[in-house]
């Protein structure tokens, strides 16, 4: 919004005049400021986050449970998906296959430099029977233990999800997999609570925090203010159903038996 001479007549020479118009005419000039300001800010930020992204790790970025579409938020230069079919590879994507329930991720340790999963991570249970039925396994925590694995350190684990208390998080009978605001500190510093569960990794938390799921999908793009208040809407009106979590790779803690 520009605020011109035109506009600062028209105020002043409506209905009431100064008395009405001068309050008008401040309050289009703080808005005015406020997102020119916002606008540089979020430019700032977006140029800040392309500017912490760590240079020297793979171009490379695996999307998990990816289906038929699979996404590449950070834009890297070689895409994988992976899925538990069988799916052909195409000219912008490599696709594997793998039970992530049952196997590991089908890479070696420290070859990707990003991970995502959309909607992926609610289908993967908490607690398991092992084969002989005489214990329980931790399939959600093996699961973070292999992205940890397969990333570089520096590399980031992106993860769009629906979560408590969200309906939505309820809605599919395959979501077996509850997510809360503070779920990503059981893997992170400084709680790393998951350890107690046989998490070995070490994670960093760059984003933990309620979005709209279409202005998400890119990780380098940086929220607009009219993005930013729509947000506030939708969270004010309870509609907000995906939490994200942006988690670092840090290097193993050697003072803490994996």
């Amino acid at each position: 919004m520009t605020v011109g001479a035109s506009q600062f007549s028209r105020v002043l020479d409506g209905e009431g005049g100064c008395a009405r118009g001068l309050p008008v005419l401040l309050t289009m000039c703080a808005t005015h400021v406020v997102a020119s300001m916002t606008g540089r800010c979020s430019r700032w930020r977006y140029h800040t986050r392309q500017s912490s992204m760590p240079t020297m790790i793979p171009d490379t970025h695996l999307d998990i449970g990816c289906g038929t579409r699979p996404r590449n938020p950070y834009q890297r230069a070689k895409l994988y998906g992976l899925d538990i079919r069988q799916l052909p590879s195409t000219p912008t994507c490599e696709f594997r296959s793998a039970n992530l329930v049952l196997e590991p991720i089908p890479f070696s340790d420290g070859t990707l430099g990003s991970v995502s999963a959309f909607d992926f991570i609610e289908h993967v249970p908490r607690v398991l029977p092992v084969r002989d039925g005489q214990g329980t396994r931790f399939p959600f925590v093996e699961l973070m233990n292999e992205i940890w694995r397969v990333l570089a350190v520096g590399g980031r684990f992106y993860a769009l999800t629906p979560a408590f208390p969200s309906a939505a998080a309820f809605h599919d009978p395959t979501h077996v997999n509850l997510i809360g605001e503070e779920t990503h500190e059981y893997f992170s510093e400084p709680r790393m609570e998951g350890r107690m569960y046989g998490f070995s990794g070490r994670f960093r938390a760059i984003r933990a925090e309620w979005v709209i799921f279409d202005h998400a999908v890119d990780a380098l793009h940086e929220m607009t203010p009219t993005q930013r208040f729509r947000r506030w809407r939708w969270r004010r009106a309870g509609r907000l159903s995906h939490f994200l979590w942006e988690l670092e790779k840090l290097p193993r803690d050697t003072s803490v038996s994996p």
